[in-house]
């Protein structure tokens, strides 16, 4: 599948060789030293499978007299020039590709009926090819893909710091978006009404007028043992009714705190979520907002 090519000066190493190694040496203390690093490239590993399908075998007639070292010279060269060995050559593969599949989905009607505008995206992908029309911007594509093994660390990074405030909006806010102010009618006549985004954390009695905690799905039992957050007024209940926009936004597992936690770091509408978590919590809440966002 990937022979060893002794000839081939760029040859790298398999992507699964790349991976076992990477992982052995992930969390191994390392000694940078001041001398520039050696070229990752080792002589001794197979090639990678897109290297093998685009560049020819240099030992191949490499043992034959001088019209065969000729014509394994020659088919190198061409290989050098293959289609896919460029990367700008490989976004115009994917976007042609995409585009042809994207063509044929929206003639059969597949493409509206499935929302499947996922190929018409990847077919837009061309236009990056304009990120190479002058000399500045081709530097700067260079420069990172030099960086990328350190742009890769910088990734790790940031997703485990992503991941331990998701963690903590979890312990923190679970279930504090469900609660809502649900007016009650005194008189009994007209059905209860629900006070949509105004999140609260207990309501006033109407009889002593004191604060009470808010009350679960069952609108019987308490949900804490004391008031906290906004409390509503009377004649309101604080009630666990459901989370907003159809149960999307809540902190109550995972993988939704982790998309919220994403919304606080690009400061896309991040003001909601702190006005939100304020009312439902305590004020303080607002201060794991900023956290996040710093």
């Amino acid at each position: 599948m990937n022979p060893v090519q002794e000839d081939d000066p760029e040859a790298r190493g398999g992507l699964r060789r790349r991976i076992v190694r990477k992982a052995k040496t992930f969390l191994t203390p390392k000694k940078v030293d001041n001398t520039r690093a050696v070229s990752p490239t080792d002589m001794d590993e197979p090639p990678s499978i897109m290297r093998s399908i685009t560049q020819l075998n240099m030992a191949e007639g490499s043992g034959a007299a001088g019209s065969g070292s000729v014509q394994s010279q020659a088919r190198f060269r061409l290989a050098r020039r293959a289609f896919l060995r460029h990367s700008f050559n490989r976004l115009d593969f994917v976007a042609v590709v995409s585009y042809w599949i994207s063509l044929g989905l929206c003639v059969s009607g597949l493409e509206a009926e499935r929302h499947l505008y996922v190929f018409r995206m990847m077919s837009c992908l061309r236009i990056l090819r304009l990120l190479g029309i002058t000399s500045g911007t081709s530097v700067i594509l260079r420069s990172l893909k030099k960086a990328a093994p350190l742009l890769v660390h910088v990734a790790f990074l940031i997703g485990f710091f992503w991941l331990v405030f998701a963690v903590i909006g979890v312990q923190s806010f679970k279930g504090s978006l469900e609660r809502n102010c649900v007016w009650v009618d005194p008189e009994g006549l007209q059905p209860n009404y629900t006070q949509e985004f105004q999140f609260c954390g207990g309501y006033m009695d109407p009889l002593t007028g004191q604060s009470k905690p808010f009350l679960l799905k069952d609108g019987v039992t308490p949900g804490a043992k004391k008031a906290k957050g906004y409390i509503c007024p009377p004649n309101s209940v604080c009630i666990a009714v459901g989370n907003p926009y159809a149960g999307t936004v809540s902190f109550d597992n995972i993988v939704q705190s982790l998309e919220l936690v994403f919304v606080v770091m690009t400061a896309n509408t991040f003001s909601d979520l702190l006005y939100y978590t304020a009312d439902s919590d305590y004020l303080a809440a607002s201060c794991c907002e900023w956290s996040g966002l710093a």
